[in-house]
């Protein structure tokens, strides 16, 4: 997946992309912000750590795109966007619930 952001855009894989969104857009909600630490790939393939700031004043964009290399996964920073994720927006779904 390709992530379009403020000052350009990054290739990885399509899971952590995805991961990615989805963490913004629970930050952008909470108007709030944060650093993640990515694995990127270059346009010959090199893989590289990357921060990003995501959130609140942060838009990104992701689209479908070829990773040379094949698909680029990182099981342990997947589960800790999940994980960030899951703990800004069980406040706001258990309040949903109470009413």
């Amino acid at each position: 997946m390709r992530i379009f952001h403020g000052s350009g855009s990054f290739l990885t894989g399509s899971d952590l992309g995805e991961a990615l969104l989805l963490y913004a857009n629970a930050l952008t909600v909470l108007r709030q912000s944060d650093t993640v630490a990515m694995l990127v790939v270059d346009e010959q393939g090199r893989r590289h750590n990357a921060a990003v700031v995501v959130g609140y004043g942060s838009p990104v964009v992701g689209v479908p795109a070829h990773v040379v290399g094949g698909e680029l996964v990182d099981p342990l920073r997947l589960d800790v966007m999940r994980r960030r994720t899951n703990d800004l927006l069980a406040p706001i779904a258990e309040s949903r619930l109470v009413r």
